[in-house]
């Protein structure tokens, strides 16, 4: 099971904008204070994932040795540092078009991601996306503006 799953939503601006972050129970819950509120975390493009932003997969992306990767531009603090040591990066489509990512991330070194998973998680990223539309309305710099 994984330890955190983060959902972002891709801005006209290029950047991706963390919009909800979800723990495991054995997780603590403990929340850098810049990440509390929701959409105030801002990645550009070209850093995201990771600082492998250079990388665009149309499927996904799954790193085992995860944990010496940077956690967000400009920070020191490593996915370790954090307890993560496996991390996945699921692109989300809607119309051809990039409109946001899951990011998953366990505390223990996995061997592989079973791909036959992504559809499943895909499509509740999605549906997740699609609500947050719904809700954020006028959000105009917000590529899942488009899902609506």
């Amino acid at each position: 099971m994984a330890q955190r799953v983060e959902l972002f939503s891709i801005t006209h601006s290029g950047r991706a904008s963390l919009d909800a972050w979800w723990s495991s129970v054995d997780v603590e819950q403990t929340q850098p204070e810049s990440e509390v509120q929701t959409g105030t975390v801002l990645i550009p493009l070209e850093w995201f994932p990771w600082s492998i932003g250079n990388i665009r997969a149309s499927e996904y992306v799954f790193v085992r040795n995860a944990g010496p990767l940077p956690r967000r531009p400009g920070s020191a603090q490593t996915l370790a540092d954090v307890g993560m040591r496996s991390a996945l990066h699921l692109p989300l489509a809607g119309d051809a078009d990039l409109v946001g990512a899951i990011c998953v991330y366990w505390s223990d070194e996995r061997p592989d991601w079973p791909s036959v998973e992504g559809d499943g998680v895909r499509s509740s990223g999605l549906a997740a996306l699609s609500e947050l539309a719904a809700s954020i309305a006028g959000d105009s710099d917000r590529v899942v503006s488009g899902l609506r």
